[in-house]
């Protein structure tokens, strides 16, 4: 599944406003230890964004995973929503959009990628499974051995 400009766009933007809020945190939040942490967020963000616009997405989604056990930012579940868009993961992608909106429930962004989840999960879903192909085992990938 390639990537349209629009969702480079978004990722683009979804990582300089992750950036921008990480770095703006009150002073209350910077307690010791703090500050390396939201570095160490930062740095995994935009590692993770040029991940996803390489179109590596595997690897962008474990970076906005640890970017988020490093500090727990948001934004950066909305991110791993997208790669996993990306991927095709749409079940997946839908449970982390919904945990995002649950925190920003007035984001149309995110309402928007709820919306598109839930109708390619539909469309998914209508379609008949694949015929197996000859010699394939019932339910797998690999031919049956004899």
């Amino acid at each position: 599944m390639g990537k349209t400009p629009g969702k480079v766009r978004l990722v683009t933007c979804a990582v300089v406003f992750v950036t921008a809020t990480l770095l703006a945190l009150p002073a209350g939040a910077q307690r010791r230890g703090d500050a390396k942490r939201k570095a160490q967020a930062v740095r995994l963000i935009k590692e993770g964004g040029a991940e996803m616009d390489l179109g590596h997405f595997e690897k962008a989604i474990e970076l906005f995973e640890k970017s988020y056990a490093a500090f727990p930012y948001p934004h950066a579940i909305f991110d791993v929503g997208l790669g996993h868009e990306q991927l095709g993961h749409y079940q997946t992608a839908l449970s982390r959009f919904r945990e995002y909106q649950r925190i920003f429930p007035e984001d149309e962004d995110c309402r928007v990628k709820i919306e598109e989840m839930e109708r390619l999960l539909e469309e998914q879903n209508q379609k008949p499974p694949p015929e197996a192909s000859p010699g394939a085992a019932p339910g797998g990938d690999k031919p049956a051995k004899a």
